[in-house]
């Protein structure tokens, strides 16, 4: 399994589960969160890349508001653990200057790896896109307070540049080597996927 995709089926399921309170959502989304947390997360809460695979990480897998909801299904003591964990990876992940993050990580640092995005490149690739909005939902839901911490850096660099200048595949610094690698051969560009989030 990828653990992005189980996170939000699981979450998905408990939604459903809330929406029509048919009992066989809550069994579904308990019975998937639980072997989450058996082979897709360190016994100290750490996200993991997939239950077969442990080799760096991805920040933009570090969902906390499904984490807070997963502790109405399984384990409580063990995701607000794991909100803690991941939201101290995410924090020394952010480029100091920038706030952005980049899509993959090394494993004891945390800083940009050009982990598995298929190209070498260590910066805000498309899986990396996904990690704001991850932010700004649990800081809406449930007013984490390293979830603004995060949005608020990253939004004072935003606000600061041009929708034309948000590549993607930009380095988390915020520069673009338009001449270079990726940008010569997958692009880097500004549209949906960087402006958006």
């Amino acid at each position: 399994g990828a653990t992005d995709a189980e996170e939000d089926v699981a979450f998905a399921l408990a939604m459903a589960y809330y929406q029509f309170g048919d009992n066989k959502y809550k069994t579904a989304a308990s019975n998937l969160i639980a072997k989450m947390r058996q082979s897709e997360f360190a016994s100290d809460g750490r996200h993991k890349v997939g239950n077969q695979w442990d080799p760096y990480l991805n920040p933009s897998y570090v969902s906390p508001a499904a984490y807070e909801i997963y502790k109405e299904f399984d384990d409580a003591s063990f995701w607000s653990k794991a909100i803690s964990t991941n939201y101290n990876i995410l924090l020394k992940n952010r480029n100091s200057s920038t706030g952005i993050p980049s899509g993959w990580a090394d494993m004891n640092s945390y800083s940009p790896i050009t982990g598995n995005n298929g190209y070498n490149f260590a910066g805000y690739d498309y899986d990396a896109v996904r990690a704001p909005w991850r932010w700004a939902w649990s800081y809406a839901w449930y007013g984490h307070s390293q979830a603004k911490d995060l949005s608020e850096k990253l939004a004072k660099w935003v606000s600061s540049k041009p929708a034309g200048q948000l590549y993607i595949n930009m380095k988390t610094d915020g520069t673009a080597n338009l001449n270079g690698e990726p940008c010569k051969s997958t692009g880097c560009k500004a549209h949906g996927s960087s402006i958006g989030s």
